[in-house]
């Protein structure tokens, strides 16, 4: 059940973080930005998904 809700919150944040990199990227610097900003969302997500205390000390 944990490995399962691991993987849950790792994809979920995943597809959060690439997409709003790619649609800030889009609105602001077209489909270059799109690209390069969906990678950087990308990143962020991963570190965030490897350490679910770290994305808590983000928001509090």
């Amino acid at each position: 059940m944990w490995k399962l809700l691991k993987w849950v919150w790792v994809v979920a944040l995943l597809i959060t973080g690439t997409t709003v990199g790619a649609m800030y990227g889009w609105m602001h610097h077209g489909w270059v930005g799109a690209i390069m900003l969906g990678f950087v969302g990308f990143a962020a997500g991963a570190v965030l998904a490897s350490s679910p205390m770290l994305l808590l000390q983000i928001l509090a």
